[in-house]
């Protein structure tokens, strides 16, 4: 051990050098890489409008949202967990990551060739390239999370910040080159974003494995490890709530594709991208802020602390979000998007709303989630996807999109009442505890 101490000093990592999470600066690395992407994001959409027909371009984004939602519970939460728990026990990290891809891998052998039934049943026309391309996209995205996850956990969210980047250049430069050469085949901008995936997952897993490699060498802080089935059980709260989450904002299109067609869903997709675009700082404050809390989880005093922090820089940033998304997506839809795609600026505007509502919820969203009783949080997504169903369920089919567009708001205020509800509870616990 003695030698290995002398190679990390080697390596120019002193003790007090190695990196912790931090609120402010990990939700800097992560905002910043988030900003970068949708914007990647938002000009590959725009080079996929440019070059695919309406129809073909709103079911690429229906492959891709039904696979991530069949692939959904490939996760399990375990990379929740990971996030959570690393930063109490460092050393472990690579121990848990490994246990995470084993686990994962034996998900995937299950869940894999029956998402791929289901989907050559529901379109049967679709070509096999682009099924095996879009199903390809999700599931090795699920095998990024491990590694992002812990990254971020032992205070190198740069680096998954490097991860997202590097995954949305190389698709976009895909999409530019095929759109270049006249290309008009969805099944091979599906291939260009699954080369992007397949890359940005062993950029991940290579720096992951690094990092876990130094964090081995520092003192034993607890430990974190369980049996596979204890573990699963551990990430089970979490395994649901994921379950939950990719239905907002798919759920909608999958009402749209039933209750109209594929051209509304690609209307509300261009919209909804605008407003992913402005989420990217509430879920950068989330990723920041939950190792944090799970480092002092069960001390309210100090998360208390940590929930004023993130409550003033959301409100800072409200204001200033709110103007710049009603500038910048303006231009945007004026000028980047096909004439045609003119209905999706006044979409936004409502989502828009929503988005404010989910910024204030997020300090309350993450106290929720690093609490005692993680079931609290599956409880608080399963209200507030459950209302934004409800009102789509009855508002898709009176109002078309503005009814995807209302359910879309309805969710995240009752994330937020929910959430702030559920904290109040959560700190009630502690402090008969204590």
């Amino acid at each position: 051990m003695e030698a290995f101490n002398h190679w990390l000093l080697g390596y120019g990592m002193r003790e007090e050098d190695i990196r912790r999470p931090v609120l402010f600066r990990d939700t800097g690395w992560l905002a910043g890489a988030d900003i970068f992407t949708i914007a990647g994001g938002l000009i590959g959409q725009i080079l996929l409008t440019k070059a695919l027909f309406r129809s073909e371009y709103g079911l690429f984004v229906l492959l891709i949202d039904a696979f991530a939602v069949m692939f959904l519970l490939v996760d399990a939460g375990l990379p929740t967990i990971i996030t959570r728990d690393v930063p109490k026990a460092r050393h472990q990290a690579s121990s848990i990551v490994h246990q995470t891809f084993k686990l994962q891998g034996i998900l995937a052998t299950f869940f894999v060739p029956i998402g791929m039934l289901v989907a050559i049943q529901l379109w049967p026309d679709a070509p096999l390239i682009l099924l095996f391309a879009c199903a390809g996209i999700t599931i090795f995205h699920v095998f990024t999370y491990a590694p992002r996850s812990v990254l971020r956990a032992l205070g190198e969210a740069r680096q998954e910040a490097v991860v997202k980047v590097l995954e949305r250049v190389i698709t976009t430069t895909g999409y530019a080159l095929l759109l270049s050469i006249n290309s008009n085949n969805p099944s091979h901008y599906a291939l260009a974003f699954l080369f992007g995936v397949i890359i940005s997952m062993l950029y991940a897993m290579y720096q992951g494995s690094k990092h876990c490699r130094i964090a081995a060498g520092e003192k034993g802080q607890g430990n974190i490890l369980l049996s596979d089935k204890k573990f699963l059980i551990s990430a089970l709260p979490f395994a649901v709530t994921l379950g939950i989450i990719p239905l907002i904002g798919r759920f909608e299109k999958f009402l749209l594709a039933y209750y109209e067609n594929t051209e509304s869903v690609a209307i509300f997709h261009v919209a909804f991208l605008a407003y992913l675009a402005g989420l990217t700082l509430p879920q950068a404050m989330r990723a920041s802020l939950l190792p944090i809390m799970g480092e002092l989880r069960g001390d309210w005093g100090k998360i208390k602390i940590e929930i004023s922090k993130a409550r003033n820089l959301a409100f800072r940033l409200l204001f200033f979000g709110i103007i710049f998304g009603i500038a910048a997506v303006y231009f945007l839809m004026k000028y980047a998007f096909p004439d045609y795609f003119s209905e999706s600026y006044p979409l936004f505007l409502g989502l828009l709303i929503g988005w404010g509502f989910t910024m204030i919820a997020v300090p309350n969203y993450v106290a929720v989630q690093a609490g005692k009783n993680p079931w609290r949080f599956t409880i608080m997504l399963f209200g507030g996807v459950g209302i934004a169903i409800i009102t789509g369920i009855i508002g898709i089919p009176l109002l078309g999109i503005w009814g995807a567009v209302i359910s879309s708001v309805a969710g995240a205020i009752a994330l937020l009442l929910l959430s702030i509800a559920l904290t109040d509870n959560t700190q009630s616990i502690i402090l008969e505890e204590e």
